[in-house]
């Protein structure tokens, strides 16, 4: 019984620690890899001081 234990323990810390975030990543870089939009990036617009003072 007390193997039992140890080995249900065992895996739930190597599921915990290891593998699931391992999952997470892979998933996450997958999902970023195909969701990946070709935009250009934007000039931020130009604030000058005095135009900064009227806002």
């Amino acid at each position: 019984m007390a193997w039992v234990i140890i080995g249900g323990l065992t895996s739930s810390l190597v599921l915990t620690l290891f593998v699931v975030p391992s999952v997470y990543l892979v998933v996450d870089r997958l999902l970023a890899r195909f969701q990946k939009k070709e935009t250009r990036p934007q000039k931020p617009e130009e604030l000058t001081v005095s135009r900064a003072m009227n806002e």
